[in-house]
This record gives C-alpha cells, structure tokens and sequence, in this order.
C-alpha cells in the first residue's frame, strides 16, 4: 500500500458503515429470537459480517477481520441448521456486537487489536462452547470512546450537506413551479428577474453537488493490501494497478462501492489468478495482475476490475447451477453462463476457506449494484482473465431524464444509457403484451410500462387511438426497449427517496416533483431488464421480431 496515501477519510468511512452495520444486525438478531424459524434474519447478519470481514482486512485489521470469520463459521452453522436458536445463542451473538464495538476506537486508530471481551468471545466460538456473559449488558458497549464519537461527527456532515443538498432541491422544484406561473401571468420585467435568480439558483445547486463529490482513487488504492494477502495466503504472487485518476462521484455512491469491489477483488485474486507453477507453465508472468481501472462516462462512473488469470470455468458453473436447482437447459450463450455467477449461494470453489467457498459474494455485487440503479457485467476468456465492468450514476441526487407519459401518470427514464427512440408499428400499438421490435435488423425485447404501472388500464394497451413509442435503452450488452404512450421531453430532475409505496420494487429507483406539483417515479433501468427476463422476455428474443418472417 501507498506509505502516503491518507487513510484517515477511508477509517472514517470505515468506522461509519460498521457503525450502522452492527445497527442493522441487531435489529436482525432481536428479530431472530422472536421468529427462530427465520432465514431471513440470519442471512443478514451473516451478509453484514461477511462484509466486515473483507473491508477489515482490506484496511489491515486482520484481528477483527478473524473475529469476523470466526462468526462466519457460526452463523453457517445456524443457516445450515447444524446450530439450534435459542435465546441464550442470541444472547451471545448480540455480546459479539458489542466487542466488535469496543474494538472499533483502536480501529479508528489505525491499530490491529481487539478488546479481551472479543477475544474471549472469538475462543468460545473456536471451541464451540458458546456462553453468554450474565454480567454483561446488550447493547452499545461502554468502551466505545471518543475516537468512536469522531466517526460519528463525519456522518453528521455528511447528513448535513444531505439535507443542504435536499433544500436546494427543493427550490429547484419551487422553481418551476413559479416558471409555469411566470409563463402565463408574468411581465416581461418579472419574466427578466427570474432568468437572473433561475442562473443563481442552478449555480447553488450545482455547487452543493460538487461539494459532495469525492475522488474515487483513494478507495481503489485502499485493495492493495488486500490483493497481497491474500495472494500470500494462497501461495500466489499478485499487484495491484490502479487507474483513474481525477475520476469523482457522489460521496454516497464512492461509500456504496466499497462492499461489492471487496467481493470482487477477492473474487479475482481467489478464483481468477493461478499459482506461480500454473502461470509459469503457461507462459505467463509468474505475479499475477489485478487492474482497478475508473472513468466517467457522461452521466456515469464506470469502474471495472480485471485479473490475468485463467479465467472462468463454465463447466464447474453450470455444475454448480445444476445443483442448486437453475435450469441452464435455456441458456444460449457464454455470457449467460458467465451471468450464473451472480446467483445467490453459487461458489464454484471446492471447499471453505477464509475468502470463498460459502456462496456468498458476487450475488451481494449484484444486489448493491442494482440498489444504486447501476448494472454490473462480466466478461472472460479462457487462459485471458476476466474483467467486471461496473456502471454506476455519478451522483444519485440530481439526473437527467427523458420525461414520458402512462395515460395520465408521468414516468421518467434516466438518459443515461438511452439509445434512440423509435414508434412502434401499428400492428404492435394494438397489442397488450409485450413484445420484440425489428430494429435495423436485430430484435430488440420491449416491454410496456403501462403493464407495470398502469396494470388495470386496457390490459397495457392504447388500442387504435395512437401508436406507442419505443425508448430504446442500453444496459452493458444488453438493448431493451420501454413502450410509452408519449414523450414529452428532457429534464433535470431531482431524485428522492422512493418511499414505501415503491421501497424495494425494482423497476423504480426514485421519484422526483414535476414543475407542476405531481410526483413521477424514476425508473430503474437495470431493475426492469431484469424483471423483464424473469417473465421470460429472454425467451422473447429467440421468437422472429415483428415485421420479420
């Protein structure tokens, strides 16, 4: 690792995401006493310290990072259901939380250590004699000091840059309102004031945004560590490349890219580079390369992380897929097999080690992933390496969007990966399924969201009245297009939290106010390609396109 990078903003970030992991675990653990039976909760936890034991290792903390593994062991045990729940084991794991706490402060110092009360617990968990201490209270440990408190200040900054950001968003929404106002009521005097207060507006709002942008190096660079261990641990040889200087995003996004890169930089050098011996013999450097290479691309930050290893083995996943129950038989193409590897549970690896074997990995990549509105996909070829390619908005507060109309109700597409927009032929208007669509000959899935978000309006269909139209969209390799009724333009748009009407759908990543007070949701492109092929629109593609014989 770089002797001068500074990792006092990456221990901070550190200390702030365990911070409200450890929240989230507890809730999962008192919800998991209450519902024994539960799967749910204990995949949480186990999610939550299978993250903490990468990141801790990445920054060096190999104690806390064992402390982690050895809990791993545990809650695999309990999934398994090797491990009854009982109230006493919970009663335990929710005391490993608080050691887990108390060692943070010697973390945010930058020192490998863990307090007693961890180590007693990690040798308890090592012998399989597990026994809560009676004396010691659940919840947040006393031992959590100043330097615990510091890691809190940061997210009270960061919150309060948040909710600045939030009200300059707000103005922009009242800015157009007063626009439309303007437009049918206003003089010209009044119409001239509001081009100069507009131009101070949009500068506040685009200073507010830049104040939250972070350069995104620092985080590749922070794996450089993590690549050499585990190459040592592995009897391999690896380094580390990085590229992308001057490459920022939004605070919130950099913080969000840190769990999936983990899981894929210990996916390449775990699964990817081969030992010394096996390169050697086949003509290859000996030390192993991963290469962390960042860019921005319009609207997005495209990271992509890449080894010169042997690259995957197709017939150890789809034996893998076989066995947890995924029908290959419809797969059609190396790269839908190379997909498989995101299936949640599948490790091609043979046995359980430190950094693979569990299931549990890549399929977390596509979850975050999928959270930021982003697409994630993979490339390989044999004896060359693999390469990820991660495409993530740059900022998730402001965008902008191709506004569209559902009947009434308004949608926006992010402009982002938008390709072209065509009319759908007059034989397809009168349809209410989706469908295929012959573009410059290559079939094109499409799918209408009226069907998604106006269900009960015509079956999805507008009938003879008018034709449909066609935005195309471009998620990695992938071309789908959304069936609208009309578009009306291009916008700025803010995007809010999606709130519990639409929490957790996947085709909607957000929802903004229009200039005239409604709400529009914001689509999550990468969410209803997927959702899409769920209802079998990958079937879709193998059928003749319309207009085709």
């Amino acid at each position: 690792m770089d002797p001068q990078l500074d990792l006092e903003p990456v221990r901070a970030a550190f200390l702030a995401e365990t911070d409200e992991d450890l929240r989230t675990v507890e809730q999962a653990l008192l919800q998991l006493e209450k519902t024994p039976d539960g799967r749910e909760p204990v995949a949480v936890v186990f999610r939550k310290f299978h993250t903490l034991k990468g990141n801790a290792s990445a920054l060096g903390l190999e104690k806390l990072s064992a402390l982690a593994h050895r809990l791993e062991d545990l809650l695999d045990r309990l999934r398994s259901g090797r491990e009854p729940v009982s109230a006493a084991l919970v009663t335990f794991l929710l005391q490993t939380v608080d050691a887990v706490r108390g060692s943070l402060p010697a973390a945010a110092a930058g020192r490998d250590e863990i307090t007693p009360a961890a180590e007693k617990l990690q040798a308890q968990v090592a012998s399989g004699r597990l026994t809560a201490d009676e004396g010691s209270s659940t919840g947040r440990a006393a031992g959590a000091g100043p330097e615990a408190e510091a890691s809190r200040t940061l997210r009270v900054e960061v919150s309060r840059l948040d909710t600045l950001l939030s009200v300059t968003s707000e103005i922009a929404v009242a800015r157009g309102r007063l626009e439309l106002l303007i437009r049918e009521q206003g003089t010209p005097e009044i119409a001239g004031a509001y081009r100069g207060l507009e131009r101070l507006l949009g500068e506040m709002h685009r200073c507010v945004s830049v104040a939250r942008m972070v350069p995104v190096t620092p985080l590749l660079q922070l794996y450089d560590r993590l690549v050499r261990d585990l190459a040592l641990e592995q009897g391999k040889r690896a380094r580390l490349v990085v590229f992308g200087e001057g490459v920022e995003a939004d605070n919130s996004v950099v913080e969000q890219l840190r769990a999936p890169l983990t899981h894929m930089v210990r996916n390449a050098v775990d699964h990817g580079l081969e030992t010394p011996p096996a390169r050697e013999a086949s003509g290859k450097d000996p030390t192993g390369e991963v290469r962390l290479t960042a860019r921005q691309e319009g609207s997005e930050v495209v990271v992509e992380v890449e080894d010169d290893g042997a690259g995957l083995d197709r017939r150890r996943i789809l034996e893998r897929a076989r066995v947890l129950g995924i029908d290959t038989d419809a797969l059609t193409s190396q790269r839908a097999v190379d997909r498989l590897i995101f299936s949640q549970g599948l490790s091609t690896s043979g046995y359980v080690t430190g950094t693979s074997g569990r299931g549990v990995g890549l399929d977390v990549v596509l979850r975050h992933v999928d959270a930021l509105g982003g697409a994630v996909e993979v490339e390989s070829e044999a004896g060359r390496g693999t390469r990820f390619t991660l495409r993530l908005p740059v900022t998730l507060a402001a965008i902008e969007g191709l506004l569209a109309r559902l009947g009434e109700a308004s949608v926006v597409i992010p402009m982002a990966g938008v390709v072209r927009c065509v009319e759908l032929p007059p034989e397809a208007a009168r349809e209410a399924a989706d469908g295929v669509l012959n573009l410059d000959g290559q079939a094109i899935p499409y799918a209408r969201l009226r069907g998604t978000f106006c269900p009960g309006a015509d079956g999805g269909s507008r009938g003879d009245a008018a034709r449909e139209i066609a935005v195309i969209v471009e998620k990695g390799h992938d071309r789908f297009g959304l069936a609208v009724d009309q578009l009306v333009g291009r916008a700025q748009v803010v995007v809010k939290a999606p709130g519990r009407f639409f929490k957790g759908l996947p085709a909607v990543s957000g929802l903004t106010i229009l200039g005239d007070g409604r709400v529009a949701p914001v689509l999550n492109v990468a969410g209803l390609l997927q959702q899409h092929q769920r209802r079998g629109g990958a079937e879709a593609v193998q059928q003749p396109a319309e207009g085709q014989p």
